[in-house]
């Protein structure tokens, strides 16, 4: 067969994968997608854009205040959808979602192809891609993590394109007959260009998108030979992503904000997040229920019994971390060479690797300077997982060229095994997605006798709450979040806490406002008896409480 057949069936196998992907996500969440705080904030903003307000946020009392805490790209999409299809975000944020699914295992397949050289790589990464139960959960609730990781292969992709295609200037001097723009656009210029232009998109989609910015920063000062050409070629790729970053830092000082309203200060990580952590990314390696599961066979009972020792998250993922990382710097050696010499696809896939450093790194320095508020969620984690992924199926395939027979057996069931372990884990996922959604869309919340009475309330009541978010997508009406002592952001005091406590009881009293309180044996005894003492209950149900005089 002929390389391009090859290619043709490679990618119409990859396609087939990929629509089998999306229509998985469909049949999980014909119920809807799930919501969680940060869906309510973006869907709440894209219905601001279509009502004229701008990237904004409403606020208790129905005033409009401009956002800052999450970048607006996603909620932008999401408006630009609901105008063009007339219909609600949230029933947008669905289809667009599942379309990024299909377009996130196509992208990711198409990366690993080459960067493993193999086809086959390429299409057992899409598979374990569409079978992971960790990231179906990810894109089974509204959040911009879909469009980020879609973005992200993106800029990938088009820094491989940048690698290999000729010199810009080389190009130039060939006769084309053309404008000299024409010749530009046949060079590697014009894709790190393009690259830059995307990285700068991941910046307006998440704010952790600067780690892509500083990774291929990074692999360009170790490929390029001589400052000249450093210089250039990164210059060539900030011209394309800085445009999107000054203009949102732009934005916001106009507005007297801070660029991303968050403050620095230095806020320890708890150990019981470092924990949660490694504990999530050990979950994704081996899930909890396979250890269950094979408890009982005699060799694969190791499982059940590694789960139960404390220290294995830490040592399992703290080799694979320490391997990478050590092959990193070996590696990082062989990169350096003039356009002829070096490897795209080496140089891809130590890019690729790079960026889980450089991306858990961001996490980090934002969890001790930024926000102390991140838990190390499986959206968080979910690029870690890929590009871990990544590094499993590289070097699966590097291997197998290498290998004899006997290894290439051991491959092969070490691969089958995996395979039915991706899909019993998929099956995992879907059974409580189809049954259920996530978050706020789930019944509990839906069937809330608490929402119930609150929708139920005066128009004229100003609503605080534990959680104005739910209110609001389960209500339709704003809310204002209840005084704490202490910013979840940052870790600090309020300074304006004892005024807000004083302004709310006196609120309540006076019947202007209502405390609804969801799930009160969550939240601290002491803070809810400052709030609520003397206050009357107006309300009270199995899922929570409502106070005032409304």
């Amino acid at each position: 067969m002929s390389k391009r057949n090859q290619h043709i069936l490679f990618f119409v196998f990859l396609i087939v994968i990929a629509l089998g992907a999306m229509a998985t996500l469909y049949v999980s969440t014909t119920a809807g997608l799930g919501f969680g705080n940060d869906s309510v904030a973006y869907v709440g903003a894209a219905r601001n854009i279509l009502d004229g307000n701008g990237y904004a946020r409403t606020s208790g009392g129905g005033e409009i205040k401009p956002i800052t805490h999450y970048p607006p790209l996603f909620s932008l999409v999401l408006a630009a959808g609901s105008a063009l299809m007339r219909y609600d975000s949230i029933r947008i944020a669905r289809g667009l979602i599942i379309f990024l699914w299909g377009l996130s295992v196509f992208l990711g397949g198409w990366l690993v192809w080459r960067t493993a050289r193999s086809m086959i790589a390429g299409l057992l990464f899409a598979f374990f891609f569409a079978a992971s139960g960790s990231l179906l959960f990810v894109y089974a609730v509204i959040m911009s993590e879909p469009l980020y990781i879609s973005l992200t292969f993106a800029v990938f992709l088009l820094f491989f394109a940048y690698l290999n295609a000729p010199p810009s200037h080389e190009v130039a001097n060939k006769p084309l007959g053309s404008l000299k723009m024409a010749r530009w656009l046949r060079g590697s210029s014009f894709y790190l260009f393009l690259a830059g232009i995307i990285s700068g998109l991941t910046y307006l989609t998440r704010y952790s998108g600067l780690a892509i910015l500083a990774t291929i920063v990074i692999v360009l000062l170790l490929i390029e030979s001589g400052w000249k050409a450093k210089l250039r070629a990164i210059l060539i790729y900030l011209v394309g992503a800085l445009p999107s970053l000054l203009a949102w830092t732009l934005r916001n000082s106009l507005r007297g904000l801070s660029a991303t309203n968050r403050v620095l200060s230095y806020h320890p990580i708890p150990a019981d997040k470092i924990d949660y952590g490694f504990r999530q990314i050990w979950d994704w390696l081996i899930p909890g229920w396979f250890g269950g599961f094979t408890s009982d066979w005699p060799v694969l009972s190791i499982l059940r019994a590694s789960r139960d020792w404390l220290g294995t998250p830490y040592l399992a993922v703290g080799l694979i971390g320490a391997a990478l990382l050590i092959w990193l710097v070996l590696t990082a050696r062989r990169l350096p060479g003039d356009g002829n010499q070096r490897d795209p696809a080496l140089i891809l896939f130590f890019t690729s690797t790079l960026y889980l450093f450089v991306y858990l790194a961001a996490i980090v320095f934002s969890l001790f300077f930024f926000d102390a508020s991140t838990p190390f969620h499986d959206r968080i984690l979910a690029p870690v997982y890929i590009s871990l992924l990544t590094a499993f199926v590289v070097f699966g395939a590097g291997l197998w060229r290498k290998a004899k027979s006997p290894l290439r057996i051991l491959l092969m069931v070490l691969t089958l095994c995996a395979a039915s372990i991706s899909v019993a884990n998929a099956s995992q996922a879907v059974t409580p997605l189809q049954a259920d959604p996530l978050g706020f869309a789930s019944a509990r919340w839906r069937n809330s006798k608490l929402i119930a009475a609150v929708k139920a309330l005066p128009p004229e009541t100003l609503i605080y709450s534990n959680s104005p978010t739910a209110i609001y997508i389960l209500t339709d009406r704003p809310a204002y979040i209840m005084p704490t002592p202490i910013d979840p952001v940052d870790n600090q005091p309020r300074g304006s806490f004892s005024d807000d406590l004083n302004q709310l009881r006196t609120d309540l009293l006076a019947g202007k406002t209502a405390l609804v309180i969801f799930q009160p044996d969550l939240e601290n005894p002491a803070l809810l008896t400052q709030l609520t003492e003397g206050i009357p209950l107006f309300f009270k149900a199995g899922d929570g409480q409502i106070f005032g005089k409304p």
